[in-house]
């Protein structure tokens, strides 16, 4: 019974840590539904006022930084193509630099959708609980009535983001495909060679600060 028993643990083991790593990894998006959900559910109404209004002002600082962000990195991907003519560069690389660029500027017009529509709602008195109607609704659970996030709502104000991080993501497998693709036969004394070779290092170690910073930084919000 003995090694029955190790290998239930060790499996339960593996899949703990499975499921923390993924819950890490989706770290952001709970750190978005809590504090909506927290908002609607406040005990009183000045409560839910003031963390209506903290709410709205830090989503349209970030909607600002995102737009920023997204200007800065559409430059970078439309000076990309001046590396070297268009046609001499592999379609899958002008591929996903078209669709990098194409997701930029649509993350920048939904940030700027939103941010103007904030300010919109803003304007009205009742602003603040219009802005709660629009991200949640009342249900019943447990013989309790709560208001729960729309579903819709969270993809919506989440979608500037998104677009931003996969738009970075299609620009770096680009690049990634350029280098692998100028590659001949692989000697060490090839120009192409040591440029991948550099750049895989660079890239490995810049992938794990990433994932390290993300882990330590999202490891105690779920």
């Amino acid at each position: 019974m003995a090694p029955v028993l190790n290998i239930d643990i060790t499996c339960s083991t593996l899949f703990t840590s499975l499921k923390r790593f993924f819950q890490i990894v989706f770290a952001p998006w709970p750190s978005t539904y809590e504090p909506i959900k927290s908002l609607l559910n406040a005990p009183t109404t000045a409560e839910k006022d003031v963390l209506t209004a903290t709410w709205r002002d830090r989503k349209l600082s970030e909607l600002s930084f995102v737009g920023i962000t997204c200007g800065l990195v559409a430059s970078v991907i439309s000076a990309s193509f001046s590396w070297q003519p268009v046609d001499q560069i592999p379609w899958p690389t002008a591929g996903l630099w078209y669709g990098a660029l194409l997701m930029n500027l649509t993350s920048i017009c939904l940030a700027t959708q939103q941010g103007v529509s904030l300010n919109r709602l803003s304007g009205y008195s009742d602003s603040l609980l219009r802005i709660r109607n629009l991200l949640g609704s009342q249900t019943a659970q447990y013989a309790h009535v709560i208001v729960v996030p729309h579903w819709d709502q969270l993809y919506v104000w989440q979608t500037p983001i998104m677009l931003l991080n996969v738009s970075v993501i299609l620009f770096i497998t680009g690049i990634v495909i350029l280098l692998f693709d100028s590659l001949g036969s692989f000697n060490w004394t090839d120009r192409a060679v040591k440029i991948v070779v550099l750049f895989s290092v660079a890239g490995a170690f810049s992938g794990l600060n990433y994932l390290t910073c993300s882990f330590m930084l999202y490891r105690r919000t779920v």
